[in-house]
């Protein structure tokens, strides 16, 4: 993360990087304007508990998560499997979250229900704030 900071040319005087299970150890600030967990959730037993952990660390008001959901791909390192982008937006509401944004990208271009019917692997991707 520093190196790709660096190369970018991005300031790095806001940038904590650290490497640690979140849902076992404290913040190293009190709160934060901006997260990301993009391609996350899936891979971790709880996203419901690491979500809470979460809204209680963003800027209330102005601060955004940015999520990105995998739908219908059980890859084998998939602790969870999303079937539908309604449980992605019910993951996010359920955990005091609200979307303020969000982009629906299948992999194929077909009508949603036929998306649905044939279990086409779709990426969600949300703008999330604390409700």
């Amino acid at each position: 993360t520093k190196a790709v900071f660096h190369a970018s040319a991005t300031s790095q005087n806001n940038l904590h990087v650290l490497k640690a299970d979140i849902l076992q150890e404290e913040f190293p600030e009190k709160s934060y304007d901006a997260m990301t967990a993009a391609g996350l959730l899936e891979h971790i037993p709880d996203p419901r508990g690491f979500l809470r952990k979460m809204h209680g660390r963003l800027t209330p008001e102005t601060g955004r998560i940015f999520v990105m959901l995998p739908i219908n791909t059980a890859h084998p390192d998939h602790m969870i499997l999303f079937n539908h982008v309604d449980e992605c937006r019910d993951l996010m509401t359920e955990t005091g979250f609200a979307v303020v944004e969000e982009r629906i990208v299948p992999t194929e271009d077909l009508p949603a229900a036929e998306l649905a019917e044939k279990k086409v692997p779709v990426m969600y991707l949300g703008i999330c704030k604390t409700a």
